[in-house]
This record gives C-alpha cells, sequence and structure tokens, in this order.
C-alpha cells in the first residue's frame, strides 16, 4: 500500500484554517482556537513542528485585527496569542514570525 506523507505542518493548517475562516470575528472561538494551538505547541518536540503552530496562530492574531469586534475581545485575543509565543521562547526555540 502506498500512501502519501502528510506534515505536520499541513495538518495543522488543514486543522485550523477552515475554522478561522468559518469563525472570523468570534473572539470567543479564535480564544479556544488560540488556547488548544497553545497546548499542542506544549506537547511539540520538534522545531520544525513547533514553528507551524505560531504561524497559524499569528494568523488568527492577523484576522482578528482584520474585522470589527471590541476593543476588549481584540485585547484577549492578543493575550491569547502572546501565551502561545511566550510558551514557543519557553521552548528554547526562535521567535515565531509575526511576533
Amino acid at each position: 500500500m502506498i500512501s502519501d506523507q502528510v506534515s505536520f505542518a499541513a495538518l495543522v493548517e488543514w486543522a485550523c484554517d477552515k475554522i478561522r475562516h468559518a469563525n472570523l470575528g468570534i473572539p470567543a472561538v479564535m480564544i479556544r482556537q488560540l488556547e488548544a494551538l497553545t497546548m499542542i505547541l506544549g506537547y511539540t518536540t520538534d522545531p520544525l513542528q513547533a514553528d507551524a503552530v505560531p504561524d497559524q496562530a499569528a494568523r488568527i492574531s492577523q484576522s482578528s485585527s482584520e474585522v470589527r469586534m471590541e476593543e476588549s475581545a481584540r485585547a484577549r485575543i492578543q493575550r491569547r496569542y502572546n501565551a502561545l509565543v511566550d510558551v514557543h521562547n519557553r521552548l528554547g526555540l526562535e521567535s515565531p514570525s509575526g511576533a
């Protein structure tokens, strides 16, 4: 049996993109997505895999600035994103793009 190899980055992207697009502008979903990515990042040991997670988080953070929402919601999203960046940095990895 021959099967295609799917990269970790592709899996993270597939898992996040549709949710991010479907729930654009819904802060609660964006925050939960960032919390889930932070948890995933905490269990990631491979540096290449770990870099895929903050890339998706940066997209969520960026999209929060592109849609209309209360400033307090935008601030909560930014705090969740910053927490993810802190976890990434504690893993001894370089700062993610967009941080």
